[in-house]
């Protein structure tokens, strides 16, 4: 059983550097997730969820991550962690199961996209 699926290629709302962002207090400062974050995090889950199918268990779970990329500007490791809670919340299964592969490739701006490939 294998489900893929193509997220947009939005290295700001992914990567785990730009996901944290602080705000000042009266007793300093404050630490909190982006919303915007929050919500892109939210809509990808749910796509994914959309293509579950209930075949899924908890065992051992390979998980893809193809990231096609218009620069070199973006590190994609640093999305590894946000794609992979995107992908517990959308299939229901714990993230101690997965096995990640994870490749990348430059291409023109108008293709930049993610495509994650879940398989057991």
């Amino acid at each position: 059983m294998t489900i893929k699926v193509e997220i947009p290629y939005v290295p700001e709302q992914l990567s785990k550097n730009r996901m944290i962002k602080f705000s000042s207090t009266k007793m300093g400062r404050k630490a909190y997730k982006d919303p915007a974050v929050l919500k892109f995090h939210a809509d990808m889950a749910w796509l994914l969820s959309l293509q579950k199918v209930p075949s899924l268990s908890k065992a051992k779970t390979h998980v893809g991550i193809m990231v096609y990329r218009p620069d070199m500007r973006s590190d994609p490791s640093n999305s590894i962690d946000s794609i992979l809670d995107i992908v517990k919340t959308g299939i229901g299964v714990d993230d101690r199961w997965f096995s990640v592969s994870l490749d990348w490739e430059l291409v023109p701006k108008p293709k930049a996209r993610i495509v994650v490939t879940v398989s057991q």
